[in-house]
């Protein structure tokens, strides 16, 4: 049985051609430079291209961007939740001699 034509969304059908090419979304937080955006995009478009074999100009980046409000996990909203906090710095000795019994 087919679903009948008012049930698809024909914009998200794509011609062959298309479907191999490759289409990456991210989804984060706003917030980032301008300049931060353009390095994640260029880091995604060259990993993409060389490990798939696929010319640059075909690879597609979409960034999304949510505030902290409009997101939530285990039901408490990303704005609502309180910071991990910040990790110490290593305590270890640096060289052996600094472990040697004083005696």
């Amino acid at each position: 049985m087919h679903a009948p034509d008012c049930l698809i969304d024909k914009t998200l059908i794509k011609p062959a051609k298309d479907r191999s090419m490759p289409e990456i979304f991210v989804y984060m937080f706003e917030g980032r430079t301008l300049d931060q955006k353009r390095a994640l995009v260029r880091a995604l478009t060259d990993g993409a291209s060389a490990s798939l074999g696929v010319p640059e100009d075909t690879v597609t980046v979409q960034l999304i961007e949510s505030a902290k409000s409009m997101r939530s996990r285990g039901g408490v909203l990303f704005s609502d939740r309180v910071p991990a906090p910040a990790a110490l710095p290593s305590t270890s000795p640096s060289t052996p001699s600094e472990t040697k019994d004083a005696s």
